[in-house]
């Protein structure tokens, strides 16, 4: 009897604990609660499984409105019409053209609505459904279980030149192409976005875990942050950048312009072939490298960057050409210094070894560009190539 009565009074207290905690924990990390004990959790959706699906379509006469979406769950995919077959050769009206698919999963198509408002001012596109939406884990009483009442919307934008955007999904991939001009501004909390082939005026890309990748684009400024993602920017072009990420990656390849700047909490930065004129990269815990191996024949003109890891090493690769003038400052306060290739007239180095930094002092040609190297906790290798002369001999006799 002792031991039912025990049970009896333990059970409830042990099922509020538990139930106490779960739903604590699962608020930590950003779900809702709802009456009772009900958590809603947007992860791990499928979204190739729906019961009844709804197409929409609307053609917007436009008239260079802020184009704004707003979207819990989906995909969204835009273009600009400037890059559609025939586009420009009949004078017609610019419009946004608007294809939204529905799709449902436990929830009736009605109660997902789509709408589109219209002013002077704004083309305002909003997905609504009812509150309770999502894949929730029900507590009651003493059973738990996975309920989903899921809609989501798969969109298409086609827009035209000089168009601006604000896009905002909740969970999904962005995934933008072909823009030509004006402005545009697209967040999402969970899911890629992507930015390819496009120009425009200023770009600003935020995701909260998710990747952000940007490719042969060319825009005034841009601006890009994830909390939990990595970044990859390609062959692309600005007047003015910033990449920032709490805890991932910065991958930057084949990019020009004027101001670079880049900034992770934890993660690591790539740099290959990138040509600004002032560039700034730093890690609180990761490894940073730059490798310079594309250069014109004609003299690079003077740039000035400065590499910094909290915890970690750095890696420079530089060509041994007569394009490249430039002056480098290398110091750690824990770790290593190693200079190779720097044998010749044109290269002088000097090195202040000491225990447990060391601060190394490099020349190269005229030293007109300046590089400043940073680690408080690591190694730095600086490597100075000369040019593949059987490589280069092999592209002149095909004709290269």
């Amino acid at each position: 009897m002792k031991t039912k009565t025990t049970k009896a009074k333990m059970r409830p207290q042990g099922m509020l604990l538990t139930g106490l905690l779960l739903a604590v924990a699962l608020g930590a990390a950003g779900c809702k609660l709802g009456e009772g004990v009900r958590v809603v959790v947007q992860e791990g959706l499928d979204l190739s499984r729906y019961d009844a699906s709804e197409a929409l379509e609307w053609s917007i006469p436009y008239d260079g409105q802020l184009i704004v979406l707003q979207s819990p769950v989906g995909r969204v995919a835009i273009r600009g019409k400037a890059g559609e077959p025939g586009y420009g050769y009949v004078a017609v009206r610019p419009t946004l053209d608007v294809r939204a698919v529905k799709k449902v999963r436990g929830l009736k198509l009605e109660e997902l609505r789509v709408t589109v408002e219209q002013d002077a001012q704004e083309v305002r596109i909003v997905v609504e459904g009812p509150p309770e939406m999502g894949r929730r884990l029900e507590l009651e009483g003493t059973s738990i279980r996975w309920r989903d009442r899921v809609g989501w919307v798969e969109f298409e934008l086609v827009v035209p030149p000089g168009a601006t955007l604000s896009i905002e999904q909740d969970v999904g991939d962005v995934a933008i192409e072909r823009l030509k001009g004006g402005r545009l501004s697209a967040a999402t909390d969970v899911g890629e976005l992507r930015v390819v082939d496009s120009e425009l005026e200023a770009l600003t890309l935020r995701s909260d875990a998710g990747r952000v990748v940007v490719r042969d684009t060319t825009a005034g400024t841009l601006s890009v942050n994830t909390a939990v993602g990595g970044i990859s920017l390609e062959t692309s072009a600005f007047r003015e950048a910033r990449l920032t990420s709490d805890t991932g990656g910065i991958a930057v390849r084949g990019a020009q312009g004027g101001r670079l700047t880049l900034s992770t909490d934890i993660g690591g930065i790539a740099l290959e072939d990138v040509h600004v004129e002032r560039l700034s990269a730093t890690t609180d815990m990761g490894s940073i490298t730059l490798a310079l191996s594309q250069l014109p024949r004609a003299p690079l003109k003077p740039f000035s960057a400065t590499l910094s890891a909290d915890v970690g090493g750095i890696t420079v690769r530089l060509p041994r050409t007569a394009a490249l003038s430039l002056s480098v400052e290398a110091r750690t306060e824990f770790g290593r210094i190693s200079v190779r290739g720097a044998e010749g007239p044109d290269v002088s180095v000097q090195k202040d070894v000491g225990w447990p930094g060391e601060r190394v002092t490099l020349r190269l040609g005229e030293g007109l560009s300046r590089l400043k190297l940073r680690t408080s906790m690591g190694s730095i290798e600086i490597v100075l190539q000369r040019p593949n002369v059987s490589a280069a001999h092999a592209h002149n006799a095909k004709g290269g």
